[in-house]
């Protein structure tokens, strides 16, 4: 998609394809990202692989003691997901339909 906006691109290629009436939504907003971005920070402290087992331990055991944290930025992330503002996003829907 060199050359073009992060928007344009799909819709390019999507009407390059034969469809029409094409819609591009953005999924998220900058909460969404943000609680995305803190759930993957604590998910590394669970799923970590360091081979020493006593920072192994002590990783997994405050990824364990920050769980309602994760649950908590979950909730919030998916409920921003109702609401569309901001530039930052995580991807985006293409829509359209194809006539004929």
């Amino acid at each position: 998609m060199a050359g073009f906006p992060v928007r344009a691109g799909p819709d390019a290629g999507v009407r390059q394809a034969g469809f029409d009436r094409i819609r591009v939504t953005a999924r998220g907003n900058p909460l969404t990202v943000a609680c995305y971005k803190g759930m993957a920070l604590g998910l590394t402290l669970l799923l970590d692989a360091d081979g020493n087992p006593l920072r192994r331990t002590a990783r997994r055991s405050l990824g364990i003691a920050l769980l309602p944290v994760l649950g908590l930025l979950a909730t919030i992330g998916t409920l921003s997901l109702r609401s569309d503002w901001g530039e930052d996003c995580l991807g985006y829907t293409v829509t359209g339909h194809r006539p004929g």
